[in-house]
Parts: structure tokens; C-alpha cells; sequence
């Protein structure tokens, strides 16, 4: 796996914690039907032996960024996302992050 690049990603409703629980762990990228490149984020638990996953959409790539993704994708390429840092913005209520892209 290589990085491919980094970009600054801005979440959509899904507030504060749930960036800060994800940084530094790994994202899922998905397609969505209308060929938006989704981050979302699993959660596994495991209580008195119940398995749960709770899968979290954290938040939407740019589309300059997300059209090289999606050709990726579309080729069959494995393609992963990190989620690393914060970006302070005082004046916007959601909160932006820095996120690489990892392509194999």
C-alpha cells in the first residue's frame, strides 16, 4: 500500500465525537448510488458474547479528490482511508479533518 495523497474533509451531521473516536483508526470507502465517495466507520463490540457493528458515515470526499477514488474502485483497486488530524475552523459549526488515501 502506498499513500496516495491527503485532503481536508468536512463532516457531514455527525459531530464531534464521532471524528475524535475515529482518528487515527482506518475508513472504510464506499460508493454511494449516486457516485459520492462515502468515509464511514465500523465498530465492532463484543458483549457476554453478542457481537455487535455499528457502521458510522463520517463524512463525503471532495469531488476532485473523489473522481481519481472512484476510478480506483471502479478498477477494482483496494482502497483505504485514515482519518489523522483536525483542521481548526472557528467560523463553521462541523468540525474538518485531515484524511490520507492508501491505494494498493
Amino acid at each position: 500500500m502506498y499513500r496516495m495523497e491527503e485532503i481536508e474533509v468536512k463532516s457531514i451531521s455527525a459531530g464531534l465525537e464521532k471524528v475524535r473516536e475515529n482518528i487515527g483508526k482506518w475508513a472504510e470507502v464506499n460508493l454511494t448510488k449516486d457516485n459520492r465517495v462515502e468515509l464511514s466507520a465500523t465498530h465492532k463490540k463484543n458483549i457476554m458474547g453478542v457481537k455487535f457493528s455499528k457502521r458510522d458515515i463520517v463524512g463525503y470526499l471532495p469531488d476532485g479528490t473523489s473522481e481519481t477514488v472512484l476510478a480506483g474502485i471502479k478498477s477494482g483497486k483496494k482502497i483505504k482511508a485514515r482519518i489523522f488530524d483536525f483542521v481548526p475552523k472557528f467560523e463553521e459549526a462541523l468540525p474538518t479533518y485531515n484524511v490520507s488515501i492508501w491505494m494498493n
